[in-house]
């Protein structure tokens, strides 16, 4: 899963208290902040982020959870052939990380098309986030979350391609494959589920989540509306994930809807401070003449209660 984070910035006179929320994996002190400089504890250290190099002068972290749930996922596997424990290593493994990391530059490189920036991206059991800015307005932010999600495109295409040059001249319609084309096309699989569950499915913060916000606010909706119409999609889809996960005995997606849920209880929680909303990251690719706009109620909603 991925999301694209965004900070709006408040303007002038703004009160703190309607900074936004945090909208990453708390992180803890580095071992010599820790007090009295002690050895950090073990849930400190599960909230750690390493580097992990950079490309294109964006770094890449690495949660440190994540490679306890790559662990977790490999041993609770019931399959232990030859052939699933090497699908589980490879397209589990690299495949995996790989494939959420271009879905993060597609962010990061296309916020920095519309004259936005790229601070980091963060590799972590749910996904990936890219934590990136820019107040290009809504077409622009539509552009830079389709980013995203269409580098599963290419890359779906490609597994496809070596899967039917590897299957021993049978192509992919054949019944049988060898190993390394059935890599392939679970491979092609992942990044296809990835394209439509992040592109298709309309909760928020996922990219569909993001999509909807836009488009709300170009049909002319105002902030409160709009946060609110997110908020609960984006709790209602949480739920029937939770449900679906625990009917399937899928834990990761018990999870994912979890942390849905929590983007969407942070959403309706603020509505109900006056103002708060317009600080909330999903508008922080407003410029601020379009935040300040969207903030006032609607005209004829005014009236109306006159």
């Amino acid at each position: 899963m991925s999301v694209a984070v965004s900070t709006p910035q408040p303007w002038p006179g703004q009160p703190d208290a309607h900074q936004p929320y945090p909208a990453e994996p708390p992180r803890a002190p580095l071992p010599q902040e820790t007090a009295g400089g002690t050895p950090a504890s073990l849930p400190e250290l599960l909230t750690r982020e390493y580097p992990a190099g950079t490309v294109r002068g964006i770094p890449i972290l690495v949660h440190a959870t994540l490679p306890l749930f790559f662990a977790a996922q490999f041993l609770c596997s019931p399959h232990w052939d030859a052939a699933s424990v090497l699908s589980r290593l490879v397209v589990g493994g690299p495949v995996l990380l790989g494939t959420v990391l271009c879905h993060e530059l597609g962010h990061a490189v296309a916020c920095r098309r519309v004259g936005g920036t790229a601070q980091r991206i963060l590799l972590w059991p749910l996904g990936g986030l890219a934590y990136i800015a820019h107040d290009a307005g809504e077409r622009s932010d539509m552009l830079v979350t389709i980013a995203g999600p269409a580098t599963h495109v290419p890359q779906a295409l490609v597994w496809l391609v070596l899967a039917a040059a590897s299957n021993e001249g049978h192509g992919v319609s054949h019944g049988a494959y060898n190993t390394f084309a059935l890599i392939c096309l679970q491979s092609m699989r992942l990044n296809l589920l990835l394209l439509c569950f992040n592109l298709f499915l309309p909760a928020y913060p996922l990219d569909g989540g993001r999509l909807l916000v836009d488009a709300l606010l170009l049909r002319g909706w105002r902030m409160e509306p709009t946060a609110r119409a997110a908020g609960w999609a984006s709790a209602v889809l949480a739920a029937g994930l939770a449900c679906w996960g625990v009917v399937a005995g899928n834990v990761l997606m018990v999870f994912v809807a979890a942390w849905i849920g929590k983007s969407a209880l942070d959403v309706i929680n603020k509505l109900k401070v006056p103002g708060a909303i317009a600080f909330d990251p999903m508008f922080g690719h407003l410029p601020l003449a379009r935040r300040q706009e969207l903030a006032q109620p609607d005209k004829q909603q005014m009236l109306g209660t006159v």
